[in-house]
């Protein structure tokens, strides 16, 4: 699923996350994201790439790690930090394996992600932890949720078929794929019918075969290690 329009610039992010009204949430802290931290950022030195306001950066220090934050939009980045720097995804500013894991959050999506996964392995000297949004189920589509499709900046949406070719192409093995923003499916699809444990909540369900999507992931959290 490919979307085809010029590149944003870091204006265009400013003004379209003012404009959705995402200052509070935008930069807000994700657990699964830091369950993904904790259990598998190896090694001392780490790059956040595209780290936005750098919300994940004092809880990857706080694990005794060297950490460096980078984005193309200067004005995400806290002011008067150093480890805080401005740059291109896509070239990045660091020499060969200088960092023991790259962590690419909610990126690839908005970019070239071949040319941008490449620098990220080419800049690690093992690990990779990346998330990527998932495409929408069809069960998502014939009830109008399109929770997943929520971000016009989004050039593409991935399956598990996808993430593997594209990882594999960048020279990455795929060692774990991880839940993240699961999305109920009864309560997106029934709770804007009637009140939960009317007529419709429970014929709905028992009449339809699809119990299987009662959880679905809306976006994976995918942990890589160079070949």
């Amino acid at each position: 699923m490919n979307y085809k329009r010029e590149d944003f610039l870091p204006s265009d992010y400013i003004d379209y996350y003012a404009k959705i009204g995402k200052e509070k949430g935008f930069g807000g802290i994700n657990k699964e994201k830091i369950h993904a931290i904790s259990n598998f950022v190896i090694g001392t030195n780490v790059l956040d790439i595209a780290c936005g306001k750098g919300q994940y950066i004092p809880y990857i220090a706080s694990l005794n790690k060297v950490i460096y934050g980078m984005d193309f939009v200067k004005e995400f980045l806290p002011s008067g930090q150093r480890n805080f720097i401005c740059g291109n995804v896509t070239q990045l500013p660091f020499k060969d394996n200088s960092f023991d894991t790259s962590i690419l959050f909610d990126i690839l999506e908005h970019i070239d992600d071949e040319k941008a996964l490449f620098e990220a392995v080419r800049v690690a000297k093992k690990r990779i932890i990346a998330t990527v949004p998932m495409e929408c189920n069809i069960w998502f589509r014939e009830f109008y949720i399109t929770y997943a499709q929520y971000d016009k900046t989004h050039l593409r949406y991935y399956t598990e078929e996808k993430i593997n070719r594209l990882f594999k192409k960048c020279g990455l093995k795929v060692i774990a794929l991880l839940p993240h923003l699961t999305v109920d499916f009864n309560r997106f699809t029934v709770s804007s019918m009637e009140p939960k444990g009317g007529i419709i909540n429970k014929l709905i369900f028992r009449l339809l075969p699809y119990a299987k999507f009662k959880q679905v992931d809306t976006s994976k959290i995918i942990i890589a290690d160079k070949i």
